[in-house]
């Protein structure tokens, strides 16, 4: 077992779930609307209060979960939000996490289900949106990569979810602007593949589309 004395450092190293369960330990109330950051503080003033005596507040840990706490990152920042990085001209890597509160709102009210809705627009001044899909997701994943959907100028991604009493969008990526400067890449698709020259093919693409079809078949239509 390797044990860790309560500092902010430790601290941020850990889920927000693992805060949680350190705060009823410690028999701290949390709030529904008590974010990371302020909880961090809490843990801390307990620390204080104890005179920072690591014989009172330790926390351990197992052998296989041992590393360094600058190698450590937190699964969740508990925070609801996405985002959405061009990869290449062809894809786009998006990622998303949901905040502790708005899970619990959603499982109020039953069995729901998380989709991204991928819309494109005309320019970044557009209201509404020319085209949109959606991609089904499993409510443990945070990111994916999506294909840029052929011919479109600007795309943003919204994290919705769908339940009993309606759909949400929970966030909303930045607008993301698609390169037009090449005609391969916005007329692509699986099996129209007679202008790809050999070079391009050593690069995978038409494996890389072929995989896409296969499991995100919605991008395309």
């Amino acid at each position: 077992m390797k044990k860790n004395t309560i500092t902010r450092t430790y601290l941020e190293s850990l889920s927000f779930s693992d805060l949680l369960a350190l705060s009823d330990t410690y028999g701290i109330d949390v709030p529904d609307n008590l974010n990371r950051r302020f909880l961090i503080g809490e843990l801390l003033d307990v620390a204080k209060e104890s005179g920072n005596d690591s014989s009172d507040m330790i926390v351990t840990r197992e052998k296989d979960e041992e590393q360094s706490l600058s190698e450590r990152l937190p699964e969740s920042y508990n925070v609801t939000e996405i985002g959405a990085v061009l990869r290449n001209p062809a894809w786009i890597y998006v990622y998303w996490d949901i905040g502790e509160r708005d899970v619990r709102s959603l499982k109020k009210h039953g069995d729901y289900t998380v989709f991204l809705r991928v819309r494109s627009f005309s320019d970044r001044a557009a209201l509404k949106s020319e085209d949109a899909y959606d991609v089904q997701i499993g409510q443990g994943d945070t990111s994916e990569y999506l294909l840029c959907p052929a011919g479109k100028k600007i795309i943003r991604v919204e994290l919705t979810a769908s339940s009993a009493t309606g759909t949400t969008v929970l966030a909303s990526s930045c607008p993301v602007e698609i390169p037009r400067s090449s005609k391969l890449l916005t007329h692509i698709r699986p099996g129209k593949d007679g202008d790809i020259r050999p070079i391009s093919v050593l690069s995978g693409i038409k494996e890389l589309l072929l995989d896409h079809y296969v499991h995100h078949r919605e991008s395309f239509f």
